[in-house]
């Protein structure tokens, strides 16, 4: 790869990442910042969109770059699995701030939120719930609140579909062009 085409992919690959870090910093600043209602609603959905799609985009030109198959496989799955983690991060983060419910303690307390403020453990919950929104698996211990903490959830578990979608196929796909590369040695 000549080197103006390397930098060139570098910029690309960095620029996408900073821009995933810009708009979910974003997304956490502003849904803390905006007093509750309405308008902190439709930013917190607005923002929150445009940060799944630069996720997704992001996500998409990792796996391409994997696909290109140029030496960089281990360093493009880091990348992937950071950014997923990230991901993860700012949505545990925003349901801190929108608030939870946790239906396994007595009278389902809300999590975060105005509630009970900002902890590790608060984050640690919101996490978890993150965590099991994205693959959709729902265990119902926690359930997000009334109103755009459940629009938020809906778009990560739809974001969920489309990210194990993706890993999925990526993951089939390698397996399948290892086990070609191998079945062919006789």
């Amino acid at each position: 790869m000549s080197q103006p085409a390397h930098a060139a992919r570098f910029f690309t690959a960095t620029g996408l990442f900073v821009l995933l870090l810009f708009t979910g910093t974003a997304w956490v600043t502003l849904v803390e910042v905006i007093p509750a209602g309405l308008p902190r609603d439709l930013v917190t959905c607005g923002v929150g969109l445009a940060f799944a799609a630069v996720f997704l985009w992001l996500l998409v030109t990792r796996v391409q770059a994997v696909y290109a198959g140029e030496g960089f496989r281990r360093r493009d799955v880091a990348m992937m699995a950071v950014n997923l983690l990230l991901m993860l991060l700012a949505y545990a983060y925003v349901y801190g701030v929108l608030g939870i419910t946790d239906t396994t303690r007595e009278g389902n307390p809300v999590v975060g939120g105005v509630n009970e403020g900002f902890s590790l453990l608060t984050l640690a919950r919101c996490f978890y719930f993150s965590v099991a929104t994205l693959t959709t698996v729902g265990y119902g211990d926690f359930r997000p609140t009334a109103g755009v903490c459940r629009v938020v959830a809906g778009s990560q578990a739809l974001l969920g579909y489309l990210v194990l979608g993706v890993l999925a196929s990526t993951a089939a796909n390698l397996i399948q062009s290892v086990a070609g590369r191998g079945g062919g040695r006789g």
